[in-house]
């Protein structure tokens, strides 16, 4: 029988892990790929491992959910499909401004 999601947690409490909210990676990170680009040190197809809590009002969370429906996906996969190209463009153009 599978483990459950709460056993595999338990199973992880005590372990130290590495993540991107680890204040001396981030820094490690930013000093390797130069300034500006901490997202490059790390693989860009790792599986995730991190929560992120994101606040939706009725509106929102219905659409998501509504989205994720007729697509027959999560409510995850649909938000990460959008969310993840907006905010590399963002940071393109943020680069690209701050190098003008």
């Amino acid at each position: 029988m599978a483990s459950s999601l709460r056993d595999r947690v338990k199973g992880q409490a005590g372990r130290r892990t590495v993540s991107p909210g680890d204040p001396q990676t981030f820094i490690a990170g930013a000093e390797r790929d130069g300034p500006g680009r901490p997202w490059e040190a790390w693989d860009k197809k790792a599986a995730p491992h991190t929560t992120f809590n994101l606040r939706l009002n009725d509106y929102e969370l219905t659409l998501l959910r509504w989205l994720a429906e007729q697509r027959d996906e999560s409510m995850q996969r649909v938000a990460k499909r959008q969310l993840i190209p907006v905010l590399e463009k963002l940071a393109a153009d943020v680069l690209a401004a701050t190098t003008k």
